[in-house]
């Protein structure tokens, strides 16, 4: 396994597209992250802004790479931040801070949910993900806050294919997916076991 301390990422969420950051290491060709405008329709409260979701991408070089870990340390921190003063988009029936934790079905009954904010390593909701947490308090990202690690991690285990950059992936694996207002920034720092 390598890993890669401090991988920066800076999204300016200006509308729909496709960017990339670049990056040094072997294994590993930059981060990259596609946006889609949310539509509130359905909603039973409305936010009052004009939402993006973010999904960010971890881009490999391989098929046969393997993302295991996403993680922050006392030397080399985690961060994912916004600039949008009311924070990251999270639905008041969401409340998932994963995507082990996200149920897709419950989306039917409140709209909102699917721009709920969490964290992953390639899965979009609970099913088929085997996604485990230790040493992270998600406590200020639910309420919309920051995400600062220094101390746990998200990760699958080295026998998991949830991990793989296969094919079917563009050797790309999603590390999160965030909805915050038009416009605003989204920033992190990361750090891998792969």
């Amino acid at each position: 396994m390598k890993t890669l301390s401090n991988g920066t990422l800076l999204v300016a969420c200006m509308g729909g597209v496709l960017g990339s950051g670049s990056l040094a290491t072997a294994g590993i060709s930059g981060y990259s992250y596609k946006m889609s405008n949310v539509s509130q329709s359905g909603w039973l409260v409305p936010d009052a802004r004009d939402l993006v979701t973010v999904d960010i991408y971890m881009n490999f070089e391989n098929s046969t790479d393997f993302l295991q870990a996403v993680y922050g340390n006392v030397a080399n921190p985690l961060n994912l931040t916004t600039v949008d003063a009311s924070g990251f988009f999270q639905s008041t029936n969401g409340s998932a801070d994963t995507s082990a934790t996200f149920n897709e079905a419950l989306v039917a009954i409140n709209p909102s949910m699917a721009a709920d904010s969490w964290v992953t390593i390639a899965r979009t909701s609970s099913i088929d993900n085997n996604l485990l947490k230790i040493g992270i308090d998600f406590t200020a990202f639910n309420a919309g806050g920051a995400l600062s690690v220094d101390n746990g991690s998200w990760f699958v285990t080295p026998v998991d294919i949830q991990g793989s950059a296969g094919d079917a992936r563009c050797y790309r694996i999603l590390l999160a997916r965030v909805s915050v207002a038009s416009g605003s920034t989204v920033s992190g720092s990361f750090n891998l076991q792969y």
